[in-house]
């Protein structure tokens, strides 16, 4: 009964994506009956809803692919391609997303809690309320992605790009951000309780009634080296000081 319905869910998948698929027989049953597609071409597909569970999707071709409530949890994805894919809400825990490209992906509320995404491409996509918690995002690329309100307690950060990322309300709880670049990034509110800062760069970065209780920095110091070149209007500093450097700028907006 599973091998039907995959079967019949690969029928309707080629029958509404038309020419964003390259589907012959032997990849239909490698869907149903083995598990895996690796390096598959299902570009641009309606597979709104999928189950996907603990499949070998590496190096497939997501490109612009609809995955809206989709399940992937537990699933090999390293090296695949999802770029512009609708990924709202999608269930991914678990997954292998390592060297994987998903800039331009709409991640909106998506589950990505516990997932290996090292070396990643997530530039310029919209990760607004998703669940990042433990997860691996070393070295990962997130410039100018939106994080709005999203979850990344214990993340690995280590040396991943945020420049110019929007962390607004975002929970970065006890996350690993040394060092990770964070030039000119929004930080609006966001919390950094109990996270590694050493040699994180938050140069131009706005920390706009940030929490930075308890952060572990270089020395301790009150003007840290890592937020020297930071705006810290109103935000509580490792030391729980707060801070009111560079308010007259921000009221001034």
């Amino acid at each position: 009964m599973a091998n039907y319905r995959m079967i019949m869910l690969v029928a309707l998948f080629a029958f509404h994506s038309g020419q964003g698929l390259s589907m012959d027989y032997s990849m239909t049953k490698r869907l149903a009956e083995d598990r895996e597609c690796r390096s598959c071409n299902l570009a641009a597909g309606n597979l709104a809803g999928v189950q996907f569970v603990n499949f070998d999707l590496s190096n497939a071709n997501l490109a612009n692919a609809h995955l809206e409530g989709s399940n992937l949890n537990n699933s090999n994805l390293t090296g695949v391609n999802l770029q512009g894919a609708h990924l709202f809400s999608a269930s991914m825990t678990g997954c292998n997303l390592e060297g994987a490209n998903l800039s331009g992906v709409d991640l909106q509320g998506a589950d990505l809690s516990g997932s290996y995404l090292p070396g990643a491409n997530l530039s310029g996509s919209d990760l607004s309320n998703a669940d990042f918690t433990g997860a691996t995002l070393r070295d990962a690329n997130l410039s100018n992605a939106i994080l709005k309100g999203t979850l990344l307690k214990e993340a690995d950060l280590s040396g991943a790009n945020l420049s110019g990322a929007n962390l607004t309300d975002a929970d970065l709880a006890k996350a690993n951000l040394s060092p990770a670049t964070l030039l000119g990034a929004t930080l609006t509110r966001t919390n950094l309780s109990d996270t590694n800062l050493v040699k994180a760069n938050f140069e131009e970065a706005n920390l706009f009634h940030a929490n930075l209780t308890g952060a572990i920095v270089t020395n301790g110091r009150y003007i840290i080296p890592e937020l020297r070149a930071a705006k810290l209007c109103y935000s509580i500093l490792p030391n729980v000081r707060r801070s009111f450097r560079d308010c007259w700028t921000m009221d001034a907006h």
